[in-house]
């Protein structure tokens, strides 16, 4: 544009060159919708693979060293991981208050990750879900078929990753999802907790045996998490395999 001014022999003025400027249509050239939709959705994905590995790397963290923080940070470690297993090893050492709030945002967070992941990915998301689930496939294709019949009720009942990620993908809006999750998770929390409160001394002498072998129960976690980590990691990269050798013997030469 600076060329095109000195080139007609005008002066250098920044009057000229945005007059120019706007005379020339450049300022109007169309925006590209495609690419930056395209820009959007790939930093969605990222930024929701990043948040996930977050919460994968934190679980396996807290199962790893789950004796130890046990025995000297009981609230970090259900912050790391809030799942069943941890609520109730932990119940003896902390108050009702921070029990209940963290357990319930971190499982709010987490499930909100899968509501959104079934939301913008639809059914790659839920079988995605489906084969990471500790359910069985059975379980998991019986709890489609009640959500697609009570779809309410199965978010404030049966809140977990599958049945937030069909909440998702079944187009459940966020002002109904948030606090139906919430509502329900909330009162189920409370519900564990005052089971648990009611069994505090039976829970207390597991958990002092816990404490007391602490330091040896926590290398057999350790070197446990590595073992389950590096046969998780070896069968998902030797299935993968097996489906590239399967769709090149398919492919015609």
């Amino acid at each position: 544009m600076l060329v095109m001014v000195v080139k007609q022999g005008m002066r250098l003025t920044p009057s000229n060159v945005i007059g120019r400027w706007l005379r020339s249509g450049s300022c109007f050239m169309p925006f590209d919708e495609h690419q930056a939709s395209a820009r959007v959705g790939r930093l969605r994905l990222a930024a929701l693979a990043m948040a996930l590995a977050l919460v994968w790397a934190t679980q396996t963290a807290a199962k790893a060293w789950l004796p130890m923080l046990l025995r000297d940070h009981p609230l970090l470690l259900i912050t790391l991981d809030s799942r069943t297993r941890d609520l109730v090893l932990v119940s003896p050492k902390l108050g009702i208050a921070e029990f209940i709030v963290v357990a319930v945002a971190w499982r709010f967070s987490v499930h909100f990750l899968y509501y959104l992941l079934g939301r913008w990915y639809g059914d790659a998301a839920l079988r995605w879900v489906n084969k990471r689930s500790r359910l069985g496939g059975r379980v998991a294709i019986r709890i489609e078929q009640i959500f697609s019949r009570w779809t309410v009720p199965a978010v404030f009942l049966l809140s977990n990753k599958l049945v937030c990620a069909l909440a998702g993908s079944t187009g459940m809006r966020p002002t109904v999802f948030i606090p139906l999750h919430l509502s329900g998770t909330i009162i189920r929390i409370s519900v564990l907790c005052m089971i648990l409160r009611s069994n505090n001394s039976r829970l207390g002498l597991i958990v002092d045996q816990m404490d007391r072998n602490a330091g040896w129960l926590t290398v057999l976690f350790v070197i446990g998490t590595i073992i389950t980590v590096t046969v998780s990691v070896y069968l998902h990269y030797r299935g993968a395999a097996r489906l590239s050798e399967a769709g090149s013997e398919r492919t015609p030469e």
